[in-house]
Parts: structure tokens; C-alpha cells; sequence
């Protein structure tokens, strides 16, 4: 402002200067009278460049404050990948920070099943509307659609690298796709050991040509971050099969009494041809009752209409509802164990989210039914 300010004195010292000068020759008998308002002009023209100098500096200070603040909590994530031995909280951590601090609408870590390997796909997704809601399933299917997924994963494949679509409605590769409402731009990263794709960091918006090369950076540090995570940390399903380990009900500290996070449970039964039906509604019934063992206080689990467990926990938050949903992954895993082979085919899905800050809970179960079964949203979205 100092600076502003000299510099409007000086201008208008110089005009007054040239205004009394040009009235003296006028004066004098010679040359024309001065065009009324040409100095005024001159100020307003001064004015304009102030304000549109102000208005740059304003945003140059906002773009710089966003790029700390986002790089403050990249610094955070990576610290959070560095420290955690669990795969599902690292991939967990990922989704969230590029919900909330990268500005996607969805992000997906799909990894691949491997050959020679007992364990199933792994698939962990995540939506931002107004609340986030979080996935973890081995269904194998994006936003629930296999035309998506196949897609995405086949021009990736295809790619080798980092497979940026500003806008999927001018590319002619997606003229037969039909895109769910949350994709219009997307980047796909690949996950790479030992030179081979893995699996892909998938990120999409529904605004065109989201990701911009700064994005990018952090995604693709982020898709290297994973890759070493998932070779290092133990199996991402965090199976038991060897032995059962006794659990004791957990004591979690509370932070705010006024967050209530969710956890939706949803169970198939798969059959030796890949085929899944329904749980039962008497075993529904004894996992519930076995959760139950795990929670405190005002803790609860509900058994849906649906087949689906809806666990409700006051007081906990966003930071520790990972925790949370690896316990009860793990009692179920446990459970599990413990029951006839025919069980032992029981598949858990598993999605979560935190309701803070006055989010509305009912906002918040929309999102879930749409994350865990997508495809009731496709059937409402056809026309009659």
C-alpha cells in the first residue's frame, strides 16, 4: 500500500504540474483549450491498474497459500505411508487425500489378482459429494460399471504411463462408454513392480481437463508411494488363516462428541463357479451379535433390510475411523475362521464414512447405498 500510494501522489503531482503549465500557455493567447476531463481520464486509468494489480496479488497469495497448504498435507500423507504397516489404511489415507486435498469427486486403487495367488482382487474407492464416503471391496467393478472399469483399465494398459482425458465427451475412444454422472475428466496412473502393472490410481471429476500437471506430480509420486507400500506391508485382505488371535473390546479415545462416523458392512456368499447369492438372515444375525462384542458406550450395529450392517459410532472420527473398520474387518475375518467351510466363501464389502462439522447423516447413508450398490443407481437413472 506504501508503494501505491507514492506512486499516486507522484502521478498526480505531475498531472496538476502539466494541468497548471497547459493553462499558463493557454493563457498567454497560444495554442487550444484543454479537453475537459483528459486528466480525469488519465486517474481512472491509474485506477483500473491498481485494482487489477491488487486483485493479481490477491490471487498469486491464495494460489501460494493453496500450494503450502496442499503440500503440507502431501508432506502428511507420505509420513502416514512411511509409518503404517497396514495396506488397507495406507490406500485409505490415499483415497482421502485425494478427495479432500486434490479435489477429485472419485479416486479407486485397484489392484490386480495375481497369479498363482489365493487372494482376491482388491479394490478400495471413494466419493466426495458433500460428504465423503469410502469403499473396500473385491468385486472388481469401478463406480460399479464393468464397461468403466474395463475401459479404463484396457487404454492403460495400453498407455503404459500416466493416461490423462481432459474431457471424455470429445474423446472418440468413450463414444460407446457410458460414464457414470462423476466422470467427465479422469487420470489413470499405473501401480508398477518389477516393471509390470499391478494395478492403477484412478482419480475423475465431472468437470473437464480436472488434473493439471502439478496434480499429476503428486499423483504419480503417490502411485510409486503405493507400489513400494504394497510390497513391503503385509497382505492387503489381512486374512488370518493360520491362527486366531483372541480380541479384546478396543477403548478409543474420543475427540468430539459431535462427528458420528458410519461403517456399512455388506456380505455375499461366492459359489464354486463364482456365482454369489445372499447371506442368510440367522448368520447376519450371528455376525452382528459377534460385532457387537468389539464396540463400547453408545456403539451400535443394525441389521438392514437390505442383508447389510450399518454400524453407528459417535463421537469417532475421520482419523479414527481406519482404525475402526480394520477392527472390525478383522473380528469378521475371525469369525469367519471359526464357522464351516461353506462360510469360509462369505465375501465382506466394506465402505465408511464421518459425518463432522454439521454434515447431515442422511446425506451421508445416500452416498453410502449409491458407493455399495451403484447399480440401483444406473437402474433409477434409465428413462421410462
Amino acid at each position: 500500500m506504501q508503494i501505491e500510494d507514492q506512486v499516486l501522489s507522484r502521478l498526480e503531482a505531475v498531472l496538476a504540474e502539466a494541468e497548471g503549465n497547459k493553462e499558463n500557455h493557454n493563457g498567454s493567447g497560444g495554442g487550444a483549450p484543454t479537453p475537459f476531463g483528459l486528466y480525469e481520464r488519465e486517474r481512472n486509468l491509474y485506477h483500473q491498474l491498481i485494482n487489477l494489480y491488487r486483485t493479481s496479488g490477491n490471487e498469486a497469495k491464495r494460489q501460494l497459500q493453496d500450494t503450502l497448504g496442499l503440500l503440507a498435507a502431501f508432506h502428511g500423507i507420505i509420513e502416514t505411508i512411511k509409518r503404517n504397516e497396514n495396506f488397507q489404511e495406507i490406500c485409505s489415507s490415499v483415497v482421502d487425500f485425494s478427495l479432500r486435498d486434490l479435489g477429485a469427486e472419485y479416486c479407486g486403487i485397484l489392484l490386480f489378482k495375481e497369479e498363482d495367488s489365493t487372494e482376491d482382487p482388491f479394490c478400495l474407492e471413494g466419493v466426495q459429494e458433500k460428504t465423503s464416503f469410502l469403499r473396500i471391496h473385491s468385486g472388481g467393478r469401478l463406480l460399479g460399471s464393468v464397461q468403466f472399469e474395463e475401459t479404463v483399465t484396457r487404454l492403460s494398459r495400453e498407455s503404459g504411463e500416466c493416461l490423462n482425458v481432459g474431457d471424455v465427451c470429445l474423446d472418440a475412444r468413450f463414444d460407446e462408454v457410458d460414464f457414470p454422472s462423476v466422470v467427465r475428466s479422469f487420470v489413470s496412473l499405473p501401480i508398477v513392480l518389477n516393471r509390470a502393472a499391478v494395478g492403477f490410481l484412478i482419480l475423475s471429476h465431472s468437470r473437464p481437463h480436472s488434473f493439471d500437471n502439478s496434480k499429476i506430480l503428486f499423483l504419480k509420486i503417490l502411485a510409486t508411494s503405493l507400489a513400494h507400500a504394497h510390497l513391503t506391508t503385509s497382505a492387503h485382505t489381512r486374512e488370518t488363516s493360520d491362527f486366531v488371535r483372541p480380541i479384546a473390546a478396543p477403548r478409543f479415545a474420543r475427540e468430539d462428541h459431535d462427528v458420528l462416523s458410519i461403517i456399512v458392512l455388506d456380505f455375499e456368499v461366492v459359489g464354486p463357479l463364482g456365482q454369489t447369492t445372499s447371506l442368510r438372515r440367522d448368520t447376519l444375525r450371528q455376525i452382528r451379535d459377534n460385532l457387537r462384542a468389539i464396540l463400547e458406550g453408545k456403539e451400535s450395529v443394525l441389521v438392514q433390510e437390505n442383508g447389510e450392517l450399518l454400524v453407528l459410532l459417535p463421537g469417532v472420527s475421520g482419523e479414527q475411523l481406519f482404525c475402526r473398520v480394520r477392527h472390525l474387518r478383522d473380528a469378521f475375518q475371525q469369525w469367519k475362521i471359526r464357522q464351516n467351510r461353506e462360510l469360509h466363501q462369505v465375501r465382506l464389502s466394506i465402505g465408511f464414512s464421518a459425518c463432522e462439522q454439521g454434515q447431515n447423516l442422511a446425506e451421508a447413508l445416500e452416498v453410502a447405498a449409491l458407493m455399495m450398490h451403484p447399480e440401483l443407481d444406473e437402474e433409477l437413472s434409465v428413462p421410462a
